[in-house]
């Protein structure tokens, strides 16, 4: 068959790394403005909101907490040369396996928020399914199926790396 053949793109393991500390530096940098702008909002709002009282919260800043120890220790770990290569090695399957923890509990703090939102703006015509009830919906199913495919090729023997 015409699509039987898989297509290898070799991209070098320093430039790979490099990339995902970035990325998860900016993941982490935007995440720090988006719960102050969230705190703000709720102690701006007429009449304040409670901060942390939802499982939402609770979720979201767990979430960025454990992720900004993960990136402090990846970098300290993986991308600087410091550390002994047996340190790497034994570290590396913790790094992965929270990695894609805190992704799930990311994807879990997102959709409890979508349905938080929800059942708040739309009250009793949510049941109904609104334009804006249908769009929240399919976000966290997208968000979910994300989640999903790349918990999937970070598992995947043949994903990985030749070193």
């Amino acid at each position: 068959p015409c699509c039987s053949k898989a297509v290898n793109i070799y991209v070098p393991r320093k430039t790979s790394k490099a990339v995902h500390a970035l990325l998860m530096l900016l993941s982490l940098g935007a995440g720090v403005p988006g719960i102050w702008a969230v705190w703000e909002s709720h102690s701006l709002a007429e009449p304040p909101i409670p901060h942390m009282f939802s499982l939402h919260s609770w979720l979201g800043l767990a979430t960025l907490g454990l992720v900004a120890a993960q990136v402090l220790l990846g970098l300290g770990i993986f991308l600087f040369p410091c550390a002994p290569s047996r340190l790497r090695g034994q570290y590396h399957h913790l790094h992965v396996f929270f990695g894609l923890g805190f992704l799930v509990l990311a994807t879990a703090a997102a959709v409890v928020g979508l349905t938080e939102e929800a059942l708040f703006s739309l009250a009793s015509s949510y049941p109904l399914l609104p334009g804006k009830g249908v769009l929240l919906n399919l976000i966290g199913i997208f968000l979910t199926m994300f989640t999903v495919t790349v918990t999937f090729i970070a598992t995947k023997s043949s994903f990985k790396p030749i070193d």
